[in-house]
């Protein structure tokens, strides 16, 4: 992002690259696996984090700001051209005017820049389908929030943020793995321990059924002196 430029706007960042990316010019975007085996493409010298989209809120000049108006009809050269074609000439009607050019947009005006439009293909939605079934669908939902968010409709925006998403886990290393694994297994064991002692103590102070039947008899026959 241009900092000067937007000076007077508010923008965001919406997506990001992941750190180890860098700034490729050229247009090839086959990768050559023979050439370059880890990755396919040759890496950058310089790799950093960049943005992928971003929205800007604020004042936009036109591109007609000091250009022709280009409703208005072009005017007309005294040269004849080579091969001229007999077309009819619409008349004009007496009430009809050109358009005016808005030279800027209101403060209000909101404007949200992807990077590329490769998120909604069709071929990359069809392999992500295969993959997941509901997780390519945020792209679509991507796309559709800022369609909303442009044109202030965020009303529709808070209706469609309520739907159900699919919540990545976060990818873990082989040792975070191994670790979460033991801790599963040493919480297990620990609940059948706990589990093993409540019920020994149980059984210690659990009174024998004979006992507790015959207590109430022989308090009866020391009531009446039998």
């Amino acid at each position: 992002l241009d900092e000067e430029k937007n000076a007077d706007r508010t923008t965001s960042v919406l997506l990001r690259s992941s750190p180890e990316s860098w700034l490729k010019h050229d247009s090839m975007i086959q990768p050559d696996f023979e050439t370059y085996p880890d990755l396919g493409f040759p890496m950058g010298a310089e790799q950093d984090s960049y943005p992928l989209a971003v929205s800007v809120q604020g004042v936009f000049e036109s591109y007609f700001k000091d250009r022709p108006n280009p409703w208005e009809a072009p005017a007309e050269t005294s040269g004849q051209p080579v091969n001229p074609v007999a077309t009819p000439t619409p008349t004009p009607l007496p009430s009809e005017k050109p358009l005016g050019v808005i030279d800027r947009s209101p403060e209000t005006a909101r404007l949200v820049v992807f990077g590329s439009a490769e998120f909604v293909d069709d071929i990359l939605l069809q392999l992500s389908s295969t993959l997941n079934q509901d997780r390519y669908l945020n792209n679509l939902a991507l796309a559709q929030n800022a369609v909303d968010w442009s044109v202030e409709d965020l009303d529709l925006l808070a209706i469609r943020a309520r739907g159900d998403n699919v919540r990545v886990l976060k990818p873990l290393s082989p040792e975070e793995e191994s670790r979460w694994e033991m801790i599963n297994y040493a919480v297990a064991l620990l609940a059948l321990v706990v589990v093993a002692v409540f019920w020994r103590w149980r059984r210690r102070h659990e009174r024998p059924l004979e006992e507790l039947v015959s207590s109430p008899q022989a308090g009866l026959r020391a009531e009446t002196g039998d």
